[in-house]
């Protein structure tokens, strides 16, 4: 039989008896200053530029502090739709039409040849 490697083992204090680590603190800090900022008016994306952080987790932290979100802002205005025709409207544009395509006909229309009368 091979004989087994005894290790100790890693002795640490218990979770109950430890304190919050100097890095959570500091995220708790940098948390509350987030939501105190969002409260007074700034925007998700100005946050998340100011702490380096993404918009997803700003969004995470001010949720997990219970902050009120405001809703997002409207999308864009898509560009306007082409009004539609009346039929009066649809009526002159044939009409010019037709007009346009006479003129551009009687351009490249060649004259008759007359014919002769011969005695």
């Amino acid at each position: 039989m091979a004989k087994r490697k005894v290790t100790k083992k890693a002795t640490s204090k218990s979770k109950a008896t430890r304190g919050p680590s100097e890095r959570s603190k500091a995220v708790a800090a940098r948390n509350t200053k987030i939501a105190a900022a969002y409260n007074k008016g700034a925007t998700v994306p100005e946050l998340s530029t100011k702490f380096s952080l993404s918009t997803i987790m700003v969004y995470r932290y001010l949720k997990a502090l219970g902050v009120t979100l405001r809703p997002r802002a409207a999308a864009k205005p898509k560009a306007t739709p082409k009004p539609k025709l009346t039929p009066e409207t649809r009526a002159g544009m044939q009409k010019a039409k037709a007009a346009k395509a006479k003129a551009s006909k009687a351009k490249t229309a060649k004259p008759k040849a007359r014919k002769t009368k011969t005695a």
